[in-house]
């Protein structure tokens, strides 16, 4: 399935996948086939070459590994996946070229392609991915990603814009609660009594 381009905003405000997955549930599967991706295309242009590489470090890092494989849903560099593979010891600083396979693949003219997505027809899994995809993108743009591209540093920004990405914001929570990382709920909670 190949869908037209459009905006986060315009998938959000026209339930586009809602609609989509209501309409196709009954005939269409891909969640239990393993050969299955979602890929999103954004535009290269948008970017600058320094931050393509802020970009590919943070896909890539091995320190992110864990998290990337969760919001994506699939084990990048298992056996099975020869689709969307991360090259953690790669130094995406001094050179920006990525083959088709990779996680985040560099080598289209016109577009940067997110590989990492585990084929789902759910609309709330396909909504987390594209809220990653733009929120990552917003990220880099606004220059608050750190040349070291850590996600825990991408969580605080995510905790700060949760209002714009509700989906990823919930389920980046649920994941890193059990790890006991760092409790953003505990702060939000005392933030809100604060005001009492």
């Amino acid at each position: 399935i190949n869908l037209v381009p459009m905006t986060l905003d315009f998938t959000k405000y026209t339930d586009f996948f809602f609609n989509f997955e209501n309409r196709t549930k009954e005939y269409l599967s891909s969640y239990n086939d393993s050969k299955t991706g979602i890929h999103i295309h954004i535009p290269r242009k948008l970017f600058t070459n320094f931050q393509i590489s802020l970009l590919l470090q943070f896909i890539n890092k091995r320190e992110n590994y864990n998290y990337i494989c969760k919001v994506g849903g699939r084990d990048l560099n298992n056996s099975d996946n020869s689709y969307a593979r991360t090259r953690p010891n790669k130094n995406y600083f001094k050179e920006i070229f990525t083959d088709r396979y990779s996680a985040l693949n560099t080598c289209n003219n016109e577009t940067l392609e997110f590989r990492l997505f585990k084929g789902n027809l759910s609309s709330k899994t396909i909504y987390r991915y594209l809220e990653f995809v733009h929120s990552l993108s917003t990220f880099v743009l606004s220059r608050s990603i750190k040349a070291s591209t850590d996600y825990k540093d991408f969580i605080k920004w995510l905790k700060n814009n949760k209002a714009d990405y509700p989906i990823l914001y919930k389920f980046t929570i649920d994941y890193i609660k059990p790890l006991g990382l760092f409790d953003i709920s505990k702060r939000v909670e005392r933030e809100n009594n604060s005001f009492k």
